[in-house]
């Protein structure tokens, strides 16, 4: 996830072994349902704040033989994907460490790019969507998804949480 950090390293807990389990069990096929039509066997895919991987390999899946790339702010993260990448033997994947706003890879790479829940974490979001497009091919395609959070729910309740709303 790239965005916002405080002592080089993301806010809101991201790095967290309960985060990074929540992320691990996502699944394409429902999260990323919008996207997945369009893929096609050969094509480039870069995933941005890949998170532990999970979407990654099931994108990566879909572009077979091609090549999918995920890339997370969280070096932590990168580490579960690759050992989740690994562990379900999808070859044609890489993950790296990198930033969203500021993509180490060269113009027009990408026939595709996705990413969930990134923007909204930006204090610049123009850039990362600059960044995206620099390196999206041209008749690429870029699939996002931002994630509500106007009504956040604190579960279990308690004064922790409730100091945390006040605090934002």
């Amino acid at each position: 996830m790239a965005g916002e950090v405080w002592q080089d390293r993301p806010i809101y807990g991201y790095d967290s072994p309960a985060v990074q389990n929540t992320y691990i069990e996502r699944e394409a096929a429902s999260v990323a349902d919008f996207f997945l039509p369009h893929l096609q066997p050969g094509m480039s895919l870069l995933d941005c704040g890949c998170g532990p991987g999970a979407l990654t390999l099931d994108l990566a899946e879909a572009v077979a033989p091609g090549q999918a790339v995920g890339i997370d702010l969280e070096p932590s993260m990168i580490e579960r994907a690759i050992a989740l990448a690994t562990q379900r033997q999808v070859a044609n994947v890489q993950f790296r460490t990198a930033n969203i706003c500021d993509l180490p890879f060269p113009g027009s790479s990408f026939d595709a790019i996705f990413t969930s829940a990134v923007l909204e974490h930006l204090s610049n979001p123009e850039q990362a969507l600059r960044e995206m497009y620099r390196v999206l091919k041209p008749g690429g395609f870029v699939g996002m998804i931002k994630t509500d959070w106007g009504e956040p729910l604190i579960s279990p309740p308690g004064r922790s949480g409730e100091a945390v709303l006040r605090a934002v």
